[in-house]
């Protein structure tokens, strides 16, 4: 197995470029990352027409892809795709990472390929997405605390209209109760006055009679 060594630094967030292989030949690159460093890559491999000497693309043909943590020992990304495709990891270590390419290609006359590549790299999508997330969650939960908020307040207006309205009702429940006892008070009053008025009435038409003689 022949093994090519090839240091390139991001000096960017993305970078691209293209090398060739012979078919089943492995050719690895090596960086030093951080942890939770994310890398994004893209691929595409063409395969070289001997006839035409140009490079296409070529059914049938794959890549497998191999990335090794050199602090632990263990394979981050180990699986096979197609001719083009993505793969991406996130060091868990800081440390030395080795990113392994290996063509494959069956029923073509030529074994000579030249591969594209597009590394990009940034921080831990997943902890951004978390990040955002709980961003999202904490926004939302505020909004649910501000309209739990305004509901109490409105019921604890509500709860005051009602209690106000109680009392007024209940003072004009006392002032029809009172009214109602004054009328009554007065309507008596007035009712012993005219029979007190009709007996003297009486009393002085008798005496009148009595003066006349005509009873």
């Amino acid at each position: 197995m022949n093994w090519l060594i090839l240091y390139f630094a991001f000096l960017t967030h993305v970078s691209g470029f293209h090398y060739y292989a012979d078919a089943s030949e492995v050719k690895c690159f090596t960086e030093e990352l951080s942890v939770d460093v994310s890398i994004v890559g893209a691929y595409k491999m063409t395969v070289r027409d001997s006839n035409t000497g140009l490079y296409n693309e070529v059914e049938g043909s794959s890549m497998k892809i191999v990335v090794h943590s050199v602090e632990t020992n263990h394979n981050l990304v180990d699986t096979t795709g197609m001719n083009k495709g993505t793969f991406r990891f996130t060091a868990a270590e800081t440390g030395m990472h080795k990113i392994c390419m290996t063509p494959f290609v069956s029923g073509w006359g030529s074994s000579k390929t030249k591969i594209y590549m597009d590394i990009q790299y940034g921080p831990n999508d997943e902890d951004e997405a978390e990040k955002s997330d709980k961003g999202v969650k904490s926004a939302e939960f505020q909004n649910l605390k501000g309209m739990t908020e305004v509901i109490d307040r409105l019921i604890s207006e509500i709860r005051m209209h009602l209690k106000s309205q109680k009392e007024i009702e209940e003072g004009v429940r006392e002032l029809s109760e009172a009214v109602n006892s004054r009328t009554y008070q007065f309507t008596l009053i007035q009712m012993i006055i005219l029979g007190l008025t009709c007996v003297w009435q009486l009393s002085q038409l008798k005496t009148f009679f009595q003066t006349k003689k005509l009873v």
